[in-house]
């Protein structure tokens, strides 16, 4: 299982890049996904060089597309082993290199922790873990790719279902206390499994009602619902 395997093996290959020796990232803090530690004592130099490959996380990242407050978003693919019958799976990969971005990359990953902590599974990105660079150089938050944003297709109409399943999802994140804080068209994916609400770099904890009403309008705006309270 993607959640727990301690090693990434992170490869580029878009545009100029076509790295032909991986960058190490190691898991940092403990999996959301899965009750189990992080690795201890760390991964040294050789533990990295030798890890088997059906113990790692292969991830092949094929484009950039966002930069951020928390660093840089690239697309790429996720390969658990070398098997024929293997599927690689969609992800997304947060990278992020001076210590503010860091720091605010990690702050990203614990308000996923504490949405899920507080029973929130759905309508938010699935995050398989944070990692930090073998070097000491940069960090990385890897996520399950959630579809395309909003603005992408400011046409598309979505259905009232995915519609009424998003604003129980904001319900869900506000009932846990938090504040999302950068609600817009960008930051709302539709996919496969419906809307997804991304990117919460900009998010506080809150208790202020007024404020979260406010979001929820603003959520309930972009996802084409009349403005009005909850």
């Amino acid at each position: 299982m993607a959640s727990n395997r301690d090693l990434i093996q992170l490869y580029l290959q878009y545009g100029v890049y076509d790295s032909p020796v991986p960058a190490s990232f190691v898991r940092s803090v403990p999996p959301i996904l899965a009750h189990t530690r992080c690795p201890t004592p760390p991964f040294s130099q050789r533990d990295i060089r030798t890890c088997r490959l059906e113990d790692c996380l292969t991830i092949v990242l094929t484009s950039e597309f966002g930069r951020g407050a928390t660093g840089m978003a690239h697309r790429g693919t996720l390969e658990l082993e070398a098997s024929d019958d293997t599927v690689p799976l969609d992800v997304v990969v947060k990278l992020a290199f001076d210590i503010e971005q860091r720091d605010a990359l990690r702050e990203e990953y614990e308000v996923y922790r504490r949405l899920r902590s507080n029973g929130v599974l759905r309508g938010i990105a699935t995050v398989l873990g944070f990692f930090d660079g073998a070097e000491d150089d940069a960090c990385a938050l890897v996520m399950l790719y959630a579809g395309v944003p909003l603005v992408t297709e400011p046409q598309h109409i979505l259905s009232v279902s995915d519609r009424e399943s998003a604003l129980l999802t904001m319900e869900s994140i506000h009932h846990a206390g938090i504040l999302h804080g950068d609600i817009r068209q960008e930051n709302i994916l539709m996919g496969d499994l419906g809307v997804t609400i991304i990117d919460f770099g900009q998010s506080k904890q809150c208790d202020d009602q007024e404020a979260k009403d406010e979001e929820f309008a603003r959520l309930r705006y972009f996802l084409g619902f009349a403005c009005e309270s909850h």
